[in-house]
């Protein structure tokens, strides 16, 4: 019976080492695109005690693309429900939205900046 166990063993830990190698993005360096010619309007909701709103933030400045904060527990509480009609009932944060256009929060964005669309999302003014 302890055999079958350690025998076993080395099958659980590839497969879990396998399992961490796709669940893993590699880790590519941020372009910044040039300030100037960035067209997007960038909306993001956000709180201050939350550690995605603080990445999502990183990104788009490290893209130097500049974005309206809308920060829900300190400044602006008021604007919870046009958060919630603008994502159509979606209370987490942070709530991003690029040219109008919901992005979602911190894993959709850096999903579009790992597939090569952030950039072209935010190069594009509102009616692109």
């Amino acid at each position: 019976m302890v055999t079958r166990k350690l025998l076993a063993l080395p099958l659980v830990l590839g497969a879990l080492s396998a399992g961490a190698y796709f669940w893993k993005k590699p880790q590519h360096p941020v372009h910044t695109l040039d300030p100037h010619s960035i067209k997007a309007t960038v909306q993001i909701y956000s709180k201050a005690s939350c550690t995605y709103c603080v990445q999502a933030k990183d990104l788009l400045r490290g893209k130097g693309a500049p974005f309206e904060e809308i920060e829900l527990d300190r400044t602006q509480p008021e604007r919870r429900m046009e958060m919630l009609q603008r994502t159509g009932g979606k209370m987490s944060v942070p709530q991003i939205f690029i040219n109008n256009h919901h992005i979602g929060g911190y894993s959709e964005l850096t999903e579009l900046d790992y597939e090569g669309k952030l950039d072209g999302m935010l190069l594009a003014g509102p009616e692109g």
